[in-house]
């Protein structure tokens, strides 16, 4: 069952290149336990703190089709550190491409 601690400071760790260089450190809700597609490409995840990764942002296309979502980003404070802005506008730039 998908859920989340209080926000709190949240470190993130990328998974892929194309997220490699963003600031990591962030203040927002940790989503936990996110059923995502096998085929899906994991970007950002957090650690749990038994050591599980759980996916905070990925990627997916299909036949050409694009999908890509980010659950980082609940309040104004979050949108406030650099992460979770320039998180969406990759999402957006790789979307349209």
């Amino acid at each position: 069952m998908t859920f989340h601690p209080e926000r709190a400071p949240l470190r993130v760790r990328p998974v892929s290149a194309s997220v490699a260089d963003l600031t990591l450190d962030t203040v927002d809700e940790a989503y936990t336990a996110l059923r995502v597609s096998p085929e899906a490409d994991a970007l950002l995840v957090h650690d749990d703190p038994e050591g599980v990764a759980h996916p905070l942002a990925w990627t997916h296309e299909n036949n050409g089709c694009r999908a890509a979502y980010s659950a980082l980003g609940h309040d104004a404070e979050a949108y406030a550190s650099p992460l979770a802005p320039e998180l969406i506008r990759r999402l957006s730039r790789w979307l349209l491409a």
